[in-house]
């Protein structure tokens, strides 16, 4: 992924209800969420979380294996006409700017995205001191990594809801797209 602009941060307050454990042990148990708001003590909680706005991000993805069950012209052509409003990560926080989905045939991440084409962008966005580049283990990115973060993000097992180790490398790149600054 590519960032050419890493946008603002939105912070949103979450309220989540969840039964007492002593109400859910006179319930019975629940099994569904249904069943967990029936019981009679329901307490509520409060939190905060943050949201990236108005971020200009360039993904690449590129075809593994031998047969994959969708084709990248597949995923241009969705992504060109969505069935429903695309979001990164909440509903209320929309794509503000159409997905530019193209299919480039390169030898690494660099040239990928050097030979990828995008319309410019928005003036009103906030422009990029620092264009940021990150790819896992395993990509021929042709960048050097400038920084290598290790995430216990990777998943083993939903069912034992077991992570392990993945490596995220960082290059920074001077610079804007559009060629000014």
């Amino acid at each position: 992924m590519r960032v050419d602009s890493p946008g603002e941060l939105l912070r949103d307050y979450h309220t989540a209800q969840v039964p007492t454990a002593a109400s859910l042990k006179k319930f019975g148990g629940a099994s569904t969420r249904r069943e967990e708001l029936l019981a009679d003590k329901i307490k509520t909680f409060l939190s905060t979380r943050d949201y990236r706005v108005d971020a200009v991000c360039v993904a690449c993805l590129w075809v593994g294996g031998q047969d994959p069950p969708f084709t990248l012209a597949d995923l241009r052509d969705d992504l060109a006409r969505p069935r429903y409003v695309l979001y990164l990560g909440r509903k209320s926080c929309p794509l503000a700017l159409p997905v530019q989905a193209q299919v480039v045939t390169a030898a690494n991440l660099r040239e990928a995205f050097e030979q990828a084409e995008f319309a410019s962008w928005p003036g009103d966005l906030p422009a990029a001191r620092m264009l940021g580049v990150h790819w896992e283990d395993g990509v021929d990115a042709g960048f050097e990594p400038t920084q290598t973060i290790v995430r216990r993000d990777a998943v083993v097992s939903r069912v034992r809801w077991q992570f392990t180790n993945r490596s995220e490398h960082q290059a920074a790149l001077p610079g804007r797209p559009d060629g000014e600054g």
